[in-house]
């Protein structure tokens, strides 16, 4: 329902955790993120529309934006 699905999933892809949760094989969440994070679980009337710095790292260090 806020369109963001498709984005957290290609979140997923660069291996990022949801919102407050850590990495797999990571002792600690990368980011805490919030609710209106892309990578924060879908919830009714909440619209997911930011990223953090660090996951856009994550994203630009991932397999399919490689140069």
């Amino acid at each position: 329902p806020d369109r963001a699905t498709l984005l957290h999933e290609i979140g997923h892809c660069a291996d990022l955790p949801h919102a407050g949760e850590a990495p797999i094989g990571k002792p600690a969440p990368v980011d805490v993120g919030g609710s209106s994070n892309v990578m924060a679980l879908a919830q009714t009337n909440v619209q997911r529309n930011t990223l953090t710095v660090t996951q856009g790292e994550f994203l630009a260090k991932a397999f399919f934006a490689a140069k």
